[in-house]
C-alpha cells in the first residue's frame, strides 16, 4: 500500500459521490471491504472507476422513521475514500477495498439525474497534533482497546502492539481504534466529527472506559472480527 492510496487527487473540486449506510463509519487511514449490489451503487461504482476513484461514505442518521425514508437524512461529516482494488463479478456486482482518505463536511447536496446521491464537500484538516513526547494518552488508549476486545491471541497482540509505535500518529491511532473497538456507529460518528486530535483521543478514551465497564459486567469481550470484514449495501 502506497501513500498515494491515502491522498486526494490534485484535480479534486469538492464534488463527491455519496454511499450512505446506517451502520458503517469510515475513517482516514482505514481500509474497508465493501460489496456493492444495489443498482444505484453499481452505477456509482462504474462512474467512480471512469473518473476519480473516490467514494464518500456517510452515516445515515439512526432515527427509525428516517431509516424508512426514500432519501434518508445523513450526518454532515463524512469520509472521502479511494478505491484501492476492485473486482466486478459475473452478476454485475462489485467487491472492493476502500481506503479512507480525508474527513469532510457536506456543504450541500447536488441535484443529479444519477440513481445515487451526490454532494459538494469541504475537506477537514487535522486541527492540531499531540506532542510527540506525550505517550500517556497513546498508551492508555491502546490498553483500553485491548481490554475492550479481550485480546488473547499472539497474532492480535503483535498486531495491536504495532499500533503503539510512534510511527503511527496518535490521531490516526484514535481513528483505527474507534473503527475496530466495538463502540456504536453514532459514537464513531462523533469521533469522525472531532478534528482536534487531543479532543478526539480524550473523547475516545471516555467511550472505551464506558465500554470496558459493560464488558466487565457481561464477563466477556467484544467478539467482532478484527479488522472488520465486508460491509454489504
Amino acid at each position: 500500500m502506497s501513500n498515494s492510496d491515502f491522498q486526494i487527487p490534485d484535480s479534486f473540486d469538492g464534488s463527491v459521490r455519496l454511499f450512505p449506510l446506517p451502520n458503517l463509519v469510515l475513517f482516514p487511514g482505514v481500509v474497508q471491504a465493501l460489496n456493492l449490489f444495489e443498482p444505484r451503487y453499481r452505477q456509482l461504482m462504474a462512474d467512480v472507476l471512469s473518473d476519480d476513484n473516490l467514494i464518500t461514505m456517510a452515516l445515515v442518521k439512526p432515527d427509525p422513521e428516517n431509516l424508512t425514508m426514500p432519501v434518508p437524512e445523513i450526518c454532515n461529516t463524512v469520509c472521502v475514500g479511494k478505491v484501492m482494488t476492485h473486482a466486478k463479478l459475473e452478476n454485475g456486482t462489485y467487491n472492493l477495498l476502500l481506503a479512507g482518505v480525508s474527513r469532510a463536511v457536506i456543504v450541500d447536496e447536488l441535484a443529479s439525474d444519477t440513481l445515487y446521491r451526490q454532494a459538494r464537500v469541504k475537506l477537514i484538516p487535522e486541527k492540531s497534533l499531540l506532542n510527540a513526547d506525550d505517550k500517556s494518552l497513546r498508551t492508555k488508549l491502546i490498553q483500553l482497546f485491548k481490554n475492550s476486545r479481550g485480546v488473547e491471541s499472539e497474532f492480535d497482540e503483535e498486531a495491536l502492539d504495532k499500533l503503539v509505535s510512534d510511527k503511527i500518529e496518535v490521531g490516526q491511532l484514535a481513528d483505527l481504534v474507534a473503527y475496530a473497538s466495538g463502540i456504536s456507529p453514532m459514537e464513531q460518528q462523533l469521533i469522525l466529527e472531532t478534528s482536534d486530535v487531543r479532543d478526539r483521543v480524550e473523547t475516545l478514551i471516555s467511550m472505551l472506559e464506558r465500554l470496558n465497564e459493560k464488558v466487565t459486567m457481561n464477563d466477556g469481550g467484544d467478539s467482532r472480527e478484527f479488522p472488520p470484514g465486508f460491509s454489504l449495501n
